[in-house]
């Protein structure tokens, strides 16, 4: 497994998020535009306000998958290092972790890697530490095993 592959991996796992999301809001938008004001004028605002918020909460998530989006480039312009920084794929006993996308798990040749947020709890552990290094979180025990 490459980090150039995860990458790619990740990114057609962004874009057709954003596409899902952006149909929702298309849908959404026709349906507040074909909706007729009844005379029941209550329940019909209450319907409006729901959509509406809806329609800021996926307005919120597609923001955060462009963020998600905009850090691809610069994950991959960093080289490997043998000590864990954003960007490293980390092997341990506890499984494999990707630092830098808070994505949650990926299947990349036949590996589920557990791609996380520089900013996690388990990230910020890794970070700095090399092949050999023992972390304690949460009562768990994690053996670094490998940094690519």
């Amino acid at each position: 497994m490459t980090k150039e592959l995860l990458l790619t991996a990740a990114r057609a796992l962004l874009v057709a998020k954003q596409s899902d999301f952006q149909a929702m809001v298309a849908d959404l938008q026709e349906g507040l535009a074909n909706e007729t004001k009844s005379s029941a004028g209550d329940k019909y605002e209450t319907s409006r306000a729901m959509s509406q918020q809806e329609l800021d909460k996926i307005h919120t998530q597609l923001q955060e998958i462009a963020r998600q989006l905009a850090l691809i480039p610069h994950l991959e312009t960093i080289s490997s290092s043998a000590v864990v920084q954003n960007g490293s794929i980390v092997e341990t006993n506890k499984g494999v972790f990707f630092i830098g996308l808070p994505l949650g798990s990926l299947l990349i040749d036949e590996k589920i890697v557990f791609c996380i947020g520089a900013a996690a709890p388990l990230a910020q552990q890794l970070n700095g530490n090399s092949a050999g290094a023992q972390i304690m979180l949460n009562g768990n025990q994690f053996n670094v095993l490998s940094v690519y």
